[in-house]
Formats: structure tokens, C-alpha cells, sequence
């Protein structure tokens, strides 16, 4: 007798290709196939790295991570911004690139892409030799693509998040969309949802920090194998920072619920606690801080650049002393903080546990 398998907690996704059904019926139908596949494996690969990866449903990806498996369970929601992005750029590089005014290639920029988020129970099962989950969780996500959202906000493109989602995530919602959805045999659902549209331009808008770091004070730069998604859990976990110079790293004031620009963190070493303060936040691409100090704020920007199967970390930084006397003094004086903290071996330390990490997960999911 075969034993049942565990149940499991965790959440569950849904990425959902909005407008596929119009696209395919005013299209040529393997043209169209072949676009949306390409837009369909561009969406797995950039979840992949956060995710498990249930099945493809098609124009759809379903996947899931189980509760625990993050330290920071935002990450989530980063890796959402970060494939939504990636899928409007790809929006765009496709159409240029494709030279033909058919119909398929005109109507790709009707494409837009949603997301579905749930926290439950689920089991895991091979059905008919392919892996699947089960559950009445696994029912309520799917039947959560039809919502009230477009008709309530106007929304092409949006995260919905059900409470249990926001609970077991630990982020904050007043600032969200909140919704009530009702569907048969199911109690209701409180949601709450944002504009994706809204969060690109966030994340596309003008980068006035790099001007200030042009004539940067410190500067570091190291590729690494690992995905950007790694690299950034790393850079921006507090207990991951923390244990590279036994620090107390801990996030004071969130943004919108959760860590973003304008979020506030404090880093303690021994009885000298110092403010960082985000003024950049471009999930898995690049990030910028202010550390205050007694001398003066010293901005820190960091860019994940993505090079063929490596990224580079490139690192500046720039310190705006408050007295003008000390101002021509300033790459001097982050000479020796830089020696005092070690922050080429820390970034160093970060750059090989990010790297080992990864390594450790991908043999985690290699066939036995």
C-alpha cells in the first residue's frame, strides 16, 4: 500500500498572460504560438530561481515555494517585479526586432501579464508520470484569474495577493487595492492587489544617485555565478549582511509594507547604531542606501549586471561629508573607513556565499 503523500504549506502562483485569447483570435496561429512561447519561457526562467515550477497551463505558469524555504519571504514579491519587468522589455526588443507587420507581430504589444498569489495547503502528486499539486488551495488560485480587479481599477497588468498570502508573507497592505471575491462552494476571499504599470515606471524612472557616484570615492566590481536573484537575496538580506561582520542589521520603518525606497534599517555593531535609509530599490537589478554617519551620509549604489551565465556586482560609493572643510578630503576618508570595516573582503564573503548558495540549490534539484 502506497502512503499518502504530506501535505504541505506554501504559496502558490499563477502567471497569466492577459489578452492571449484576443491575441490568438485575430492572429495566424502558429505565428502567435510561437510568440507567446517565447514569452512563456522567458516568464519560467525568471521565476525559476525563486520558484518551483508546477506546470505550464497554457498561457499560464503555475508555481510554489514552500513556507520556510525563504528567510525573507519578500523576495516573492521582488521576484514578481523583477519578471514582469523583464517581460515588457522583452514586449519591446521583440517587436523591433520583428520586421513583419502580420498581424501576430502588430498585436504583440496587447499582450500584459498578471499575477495571482495564495498561501495554503497543497500536495504534492505524479499524475499520469507528471508532478502536480492537489489540494483545495490549489482550487482556489485558479479560481482566482477570474476576479474582480480590471473592472474595479482598470488594471492590464496587477499582483492579487489573497489575506493569507500578505499574512504569511509579513508585509504590510493599507496601501494596496483591497477586494472581496466570491465564488461557489468556497468562502469568501479577502484580496489585495497593485498596478504593475505603476511599479515598472517606479522601477524605469531617471537614477539621480548615479550622478553623485560618477566621481565615485570606492568602487568594486566582481562577477559571480550565480542568478541575479541570488546575488540580491545576499546583498539584501539583514541576517545575511549581518553575518558577514557580526552586525545586528534590522528594518525600522517599511515602505508601502515592505522594504523599498524611503524604508529605513539600523546597523549595529557593539553600541554605535547607524541609519541606513533606501532611496533605490530595482528588484534583482540594482539598489541604492544612504548610511548616515557622523562625518555624513555615505551612499552606497550597487548595479546586478547580468553577463552571459555570470553577473557582475558593480559597487560605488560616495561620501557627503557635512562640513565643507572635510569635502575635498572625502575619498581619503572612505579609504580608511573601507580598511577599518574591511568592505572589499566583506563584499567578497557576500559574493562566495551567494555563489555557494546557489550551487547548494541547483544539485538540490538535480534527478537522483
Amino acid at each position: 500500500m502506497t502512503a499518502s503523500p504530506a501535505s504541505l504549506r506554501g504559496f502558490l502562483l499563477l502567471a497569466d498572460i492577459s489578452g492571449y485569447t484576443s491575441f490568438l483570435s485575430r492572429t495566424e496561429l502558429d505565428h502567435a504560438h510561437e510568440i507567446v512561447s517565447e514569452f512563456v519561457e522567458l516568464i519560467v526562467s525568471r521565476l525559476t530561481s525563486v520558484f518551483d515550477i508546477v506546470k505550464l497551463e497554457g498561457d499560464a505558469v503555475f508555481a510554489h515555494i514552500p513556507l520556510g524555504t525563504l528567510e525573507r519571504n519578500e523576495l516573492i514579491l521582488e521576484s514578481i517585479e523583477d519578471t514582469y519587468a523583464a517581460f515588457r522589455n522583452r514586449i519591446v526588443t521583440v517587436r523591433r526586432k520583428r520586421s513583419c507587420n502580420c498581424a501576430s507581430c502588430s498585436s504583440i504589444p496587447s499582450l500584459d501579464l498578471k499575477f495571482v498569489l495564495h498561501s495554503g495547503e497543497y500536495v504534492q502528486r505524479s499524475i499520469a508520470g507528471k508532478p502536480d499539486l492537489l489540494g483545495n488551495d490549489v482550487n482556489v488560485i485558479h479560481r482566482l484569474l477570474k476576479n474582480g480587479v480590471v473592472a474595479s481599477t482598470g488594471w492590464k497588468a496587477y499582483v492579487l495577493m489573497t489575506e493569507n498570502a500578505v499574512s504569511d508573507m509579513g508585509i504590510g497592505a493599507s496601501e494596496m487595492a483591497r477586494g472581496r471575491e466570491e465564488y461557489e462552494h468556497i468562502d469568501p476571499i479577502l484580496t489585495y492587489s497593485y498596478d504593475l504599470h505603476r511599479r515598472l515606471e517606479e522601477m524605469t524612472a531617471a537614477r539621480p544617485w548615479l550622478t553623485e557616484v560618477a566621481a565615485s570615492d570606492w568602487s568594486y566590481s566582481k562577477r559571480v555565478k550565480a542568478p541575479p536573484s541570488i546575488v540580491w537575496e545576499w546583498l539584501n538580506d539583514p541576517l545575511k549582511r549581518g553575518s558577514m561582520d557580526n552586525s545586528t542589521i534590522s528594518l525600522q520603518t517599511r515602505s508601502r509594507g515592505r522594504m523599498g525606497e524611503g524604508a529605513v534599517l539600523h546597523c549595529a555593531h557593539g553600541k554605535n547604531v547607524e541609519k541606513e535609509e533606501i532611496v533605490e530599490w530595482r528588484p534583482f537589478s540594482s539598489f541604492a542606501y544612504l548610511h548616515h554617519t557622523s562625518i555624513g551620509p555615505i551612499l552606497f549604489v550597487h548595479d546586478i549586471v547580468p553577463t552571459d551565465d555570470e553577473v557582475r556586482l558593480d559597487v560605488r560609493v560616495k561620501l557627503k561629508p557635512e562640513l565643507a572643510i572635510l569635502r575635498p578630503f572625502s575619498r581619503s576618508i572612505v579609504a580608511i573607513l573601507s580598511r577599518a570595516f574591511s568592505m572589499r573582503k566583506q563584499y567578497d564573503d557576500l559574493i562566495r556565499m551567494a555563489a555557494e548558495d546557489w550551487e547548494k540549490r541547483t544539485e538540490s534539484h538535480q534527478p537522483t
